[in-house]
């Protein structure tokens, strides 16, 4: 009996020094846990600092700005559209224009003195369709059967 007792006695003091060994190494993932944890949170912190300097900076530049510049300078480009196309001053500005580009038109064509295309007509191209290019025109069969019989 007194070896039995040793046994059970040597066992729980084994099993004591797990338990007291896996304590010390839960303990030590728990503090790398925290540390990593207030790492992370001092990092979040510096990035939402930078993130409300930047928007800081964007709205102050935002501030500087025309109000309204965008729709503005839309407002413009409609005005001179309208006035250019449906007012007599803008139609007789696009007549001089239209008037110049006929001119300067006119004299960049060159005569051509031997066409070598004359006579040529410009024609569409056959039509032919998908999947029909090597089967038997349509109505073959009977033309055949019709001259059997003839």
């Amino acid at each position: 009996k007194a070896k039995i007792d040793e046994a059970y006695a040597e066992k729980s003091n084994l099993w004591t020094e797990f338990r007291s060994k896996t304590n010390d190494w839960y303990n030590n993932q728990r503090a790398i846990k925290a540390q990593r944890q207030i790492q992370y949170e001092e990092e979040k912190k510096r990035r939402d600092e930078e993130h409300a300097a930047w928007l800081k900076k964007k709205e102050e530049e935002e501030l500087k700005k025309v109000p309204y510049e965008e729709e503005m300078s839309l407002c413009d480009y409609l005005a001179d559209y309208l006035t250019k196309t449906y007012l007599a001053e803008g139609k007789a500005a696009q007549k001089e224009k239209d008037e110049e580009l006929e001119k300067k038109g006119k004299e960049d064509v060159v005569a051509v003195k031997d066409d070598p295309f004359a006579g040529m007509v410009a024609r569409k191209k056959k039509e032919r369709r998908r999947g029909n290019l090597f089967r038997k025109r349509q109505g073959w069969e009977k033309d055949q059967i019709q001259q059997k019989f003839e």
